[in-house]
């Protein structure tokens, strides 16, 4: 995945908080996560969790000891599989009666299951095909050809709008170039899958690549 889909995940898991969507939270941590706060004398959420379990634990002992009163992230940094976040929070303690605010910072690493995976391995194949098969049937269908122009349209502005989000006002230019860029892209991935895939078809090959040769000394 790429540092800005990463960003994505970290960002759609603050909303999922926010929103207090906190199973669809909680389903977006792997069988293994590790959820670690430092570890405070007599703070119940302090300590390290692990499991989808520690983490459903860690909400449930945050909502029924403290309430939320401004939660805002305001910096994102990614690194190859890493998402550095900072921001700001503002709480109120049930017990005592009284409020903390902090400056905070989070970090993430994403890991890309497997079906995710098999999706973006196969999916500029699919792409490829189609494309393929369309541009072919436009030549003697009618009905081929708005559907061409269509889906090559949605695929244009889905990758001019995603560009846009990403890279921000200030790389507009940037934004109308990246949808051909991924065109290119994706064409020349789903090509090269494609051309694997017919390896999965056919029996390895005894004769060696080259015949050996003989080693010869030689002494000065």
């Amino acid at each position: 995945m790429s540092e800005e889909e990463n960003i994505a995940v970290v960002t759609e898991a603050y909303n999922n908080f926010k929103t207090g969507n906190i199973p669809a939270l909680v389903d977006q941590m792997t069988d293994d996560v590790v959820w670690q706060l430092p570890e405070i004398k007599n703070v119940p959420l302090a300590g390290k969790r692990t499991g989808r379990d520690g983490v459903a634990d860690f909400f449930a002992t945050l909502a029924r000891d403290q309430e939320v009163i401004e939660f805002e992230p305001r910096k994102f940094v990614a690194q190859h599989d890493t998402v550095v976040t900072l921001g700001y929070y503002q709480w109120h303690v049930k017990q005592t009666g009284r409020d903390y605010a902090s400056d905070f910072v989070h970090i993430f690493t994403i890991r890309e299951n497997r079906e995710s995976k098999r999706v973006r391995y196969l999916a500029p194949a699919v792409f490829l095909l189609l494309l393929l098969f369309l541009l072919s049937a436009s030549v003697v269908s009618a009905v081929a050809r708005p559907l061409l122009v269509g889906m090559m349209g949605i695929y244009g502005l889905a990758g001019f709008y995603f560009s846009l989000r990403f890279k921000g006002q200030n790389h507009f230019s940037v934004a109308l170039v990246q949808p051909f860029a991924s065109f290119c892209f994706h064409v020349a991935y789903g090509a090269g899958t494609l051309f694997g895939l017919r390896y999965l078809f056919q029996q390895p090959s005894t004769v060696p690549i080259r015949s050996g040769l003989p080693i010869q000394e030689k002494v000065k």
